[in-house]
């Protein structure tokens, strides 16, 4: 590291103080950040709608819904299945 600040004419001394600057800059940042999240009451919003999703998965569950994966049929074949379907219903 050294010798490359030599070769660009920057001083040992000058490479740590741009380095301190720059760390100072960044926990700034963080620290601010964390106070910004807290005013605006972001990480309460998260915790809250994280517990709503719960609630309507047990709800969904409840009234008849599975935890299946999504379907990874095509176009067409879910255009077919959902054409079958519909003539299954007129029938009955």
């Amino acid at each position: 590291m050294e010798l490359f600040a030599f070769m660009a004419g920057i001083g040992f001394g000058e490479i740590i103080a741009l380095l301190v600057i720059i760390l100072f800059w960044i926990g700034l940042f963080l620290l601010l950040r964390s106070v910004m999240l807290w005013y605006w009451k972001i990480d309460t919003i998260i915790t809250l709608m994280k517990e709503q999703k719960e609630l309507l998965n047990d709800i969904y569950i409840q009234q008849g819904g599975h935890r299946g994966k999504y379907s990874t049929d095509s176009t067409d074949e879910l255009a077919r299945k959902a054409k079958l379907f519909d003539e299954s219903q007129k029938k009955s």
